[in-house]
């Protein structure tokens, strides 16, 4: 078996490409490996049920009774709580910024001040989204762990 790895800056998510010959049990370990930090959350597109995954995710918030779900090409919706889909969600990658929003940090272009010890989140898509004063510090030590992690 042959293992070529790089490191590349100018990647938003990490990437893995598997080539082999034969799906063997070794392979399927790797896949499993690969396939742990993967979670995913089903949402409605018209009349159709579309499994979303996790990095695609922008943000999601409660909406006229229902979850909206942010990705770069769509909104989904869902009924379930933003609750409910926070807890289906890594804790790490999706911080709650409001009553009625959660974020993914890695999607977090700048965080800018805004008034009443708010701050206001523009996305890499340029979207911004209000933190509210409440959750603004635990979005602001998601961010530094994130920082951590990457300049280790």
């Amino acid at each position: 078996m042959i293992l070529t790895t790089s490191k590349n800056d100018e990647l938003d998510d990490d990437y893995v490409d598997l080539k082999y010959r034969k799906l063997t049990p070794a392979i399927n370990q790797i896949i499993d490996i690969c396939n742990q930090g993967v979670h995913f959350i089903w949402g409605k597109l018209g009349n159709q049920q579309h499994k979303i995954m996790s990095h695609n995710i922008l943000y999601f918030e409660w909406v006229d009774y229902q979850s909206c779900i942010y990705t770069e090409e769509q909104v989904y919706t869902t009924k379930q709580s933003v609750t409910l889909l926070e807890k289906q969600l890594d804790g790490d990658t999706f911080i709650r910024v409001s009553k009625q929003a959660v974020i993914n940090v890695h999607k977090v272009k700048s965080i800018s001040p805004a008034w009443n010890m708010k701050a206001t989140v523009e996305l890499s898509n340029g979207e911004r989204v209000v933190v509210s004063r409440n959750y603004r510090h635990q979005l602001l030590v998601a961010i530094y762990k994130l920082d951590k992690e990457v300049t280790t």
